[in-house]
């Protein structure tokens, strides 16, 4: 046991020293002591996982990260903080919503596209990925060949932020690329060869190296950006609430370490009692005594479950349990407060609950329209390019566009659609297009109804109290004499 105890110090220790070591830390200042490995029922126990994730912690919690250093670490957080996936998934949900090109009874533009083949929703879906996590998209292709022909758009890629180098001098844009080394073998690399792949391309994916993308050998790229001109990529801002997100993931942890801790059951037996009045107060005549103490281990040893016990009457089974106000929500308002404001209306949204504003929605829409308002036209810029369009010439402008009523309740748009079409303000098609209807088959069913009557009139009016047909004064129903329901008159 000694040897284990040992074997298990100098574990703890070795990695007390890594953690203590993390770059930019000051002398002195110690985070992981020699006690980090528990002790527990005579065994030893290996560093806690919040020791084991607490360099990553560390990172959050102070930010020290810098450059590509900071798109990497907003990435990772993307995806491993419950609450930053969880925001970044619904505003893509939203923003990314019915994508298309408009005109979508345009027949010449469907029929483009067929014949194209090509993937937009990727490109568009991997811009809004980008955007959102790291707050600059940066896309490449190849120009278009002469000869490449109808039907042969290039390929744009959204590049992860992390391996760009991009500068903006007055107005002079420079983009390198640090390609990072894929170990592909020598036949995938001769495959590469094989497809056109300049050889520029494959000696930058073979060997890791940089690549200054060069206008003249046919490269081209366009990059969206919170930051200045002059400024280069913007830095995420996941890094205004690298702290909170530390403090969270620190809370989770804890909460994980006591429902570890709770699947040990400990089962306590409780016998004696102290004397508190009378002459023989504050003496343990009546306390547990060890030969007592050996005969109750014994009797219930090895048994579990449901089984006979015959006791004393001051004989107490107990299990002790951790209490439930530990796993409380209320430790987390602070830093789910400070997330929220971040997040903005959708934050509060996703957790004010049955308190809510009824003008979130309002406010979201407004952050919404102006996030596809820098999407569209970003991608715009690409799909109108003659480096892209080159010979595919499209009946329209290929200008991204998104549902318009993502943001409106289903209930509002019924009152909206009963406001808009009779008033002359909206056609009947694009009410239905509010409802997510389709016109064109709509359409057609009603001329079928209006074909067979019988079959399609309901047997119940839903106005009650009107009738079909059309009255003396501009055409509106007539009412009933009785001023009752039409199938009683």
């Amino acid at each position: 046991m000694s040897k284990k105890i040992s074997q298990a110090r100098r574990a703890a220790g070795m990695r007390a020293e890594e953690l203590n070591g993390h770059r930019g830390r000051g002398a002195g200042k110690r985070l992981v002591a020699m006690e980090a490995a528990d002790i527990l029922g005579g065994t030893i126990e290996p560093l806690m996982p919040a020791n084991l994730m607490f360099e990553n912690i560390y990172a959050a919690l102070f930010g020290r990260k810098q450059g590509k250093e900071q798109f990497k670490q907003a990435r990772q957080l993307a995806e491993s903080s419950d609450f930053l996936s969880s925001i970044i998934y619904l505003k893509e949900l939203f923003f990314n919503d019915s994508f298309s090109f408009g005109e979508n009874n345009n027949t010449k533009l469907k029929n483009w596209l067929r014949a194209q083949a090509y993937d937009f929703s990727r490109v568009v879906n991997d811009a809004w990925q980008e955007w959102l996590v790291c707050d600059n998209v940066v896309a490449f292709w190849q120009a278009a060949g002469e000869s490449d022909g109808k039907g042969q758009l290039p390929v744009v890629t959204i590049l992860d932020c992390e391996i760009c180098e991009y500068k903006n001098a007055f107005g002079m844009e420079m983009l390198t690329l640090s390609v990072p080394k894929l170990g592909l073998s020598s036949a995938e690399l001769a495959r590469l060869k094989a497809s056109g792949l300049d050889n520029r391309y494959v000696e930058a994916i073979s060997g890791g190296k940089k690549l200054l993308l060069d206008k003249t050998e046919g490269d081209r790229f366009k990059v969206l950006t919170r930051a200045k001109v002059g400024k280069g990529l913007a830095a995420p801002r996941v890094g205004s609430v690298l702290t909170q997100i530390g403090a969270m993931d620190l809370l989770g942890i804890g909460d994980w370490a006591a429902a570890s801790m709770m699947k040990k059951v400990i089962r306590q037996f409780k016998k004696g009692h102290e004397i508190t009045a009378g002459p023989l107060a504050g003496q343990p005549i009546h306390f547990l005594k060890k030969k007592e103490s050996d005969q109750i281990k014994n009797a219930n040893k090895n048994k579990d479950g449901a089984y006979d016990s015959v006791t004393n009457f001051d004989v107490n089974i107990g299990y002790p349990f951790m209490d439930p106000n530990y796993f409380t929500i209320k430790k987390m308002e602070g830093t789910l407060s400070r997330l929220e404001r971040w997040a903005g209306p959708i934050g509060r949204l996703l957790l004010a609950g049955p308190t809510q504003s009824p003008y979130l929605m309002d406010a979201f829409e407004t952050e919404g329209r102006r996030q596809r308002k820098l999407i569209s036209d970003f991608l715009a810029s690409i799909f109108s390019d003659e480096s892209f369009i080159g010979n595919a010439d499209p009946p329209v402008d290929l200008v991204p566009r998104w549902s318009p009523v993502t943001f409106t309740s289903k209930k509002n748009l019924i009152e909206l659609s009963r406001f808009a079409q009779p008033n002359g303000i909206a056609s009947p098609q694009t009410t239905r297009e509010w409802l997510g209807l389709n016109d064109k088959e709509e359409g057609d069913r009603l001329v079928t109804a209006n074909k067979n009557k019988q079959r399609f009139t309901p047997p119940f009016e839903a106005k009650q109290g009107i009738v079909s047909g059309t009255g003396p004064k501009g055409g509106r129903p007539t009412e009933t004499p009785s001023g009752v329901p039409a199938e009683q008159s």
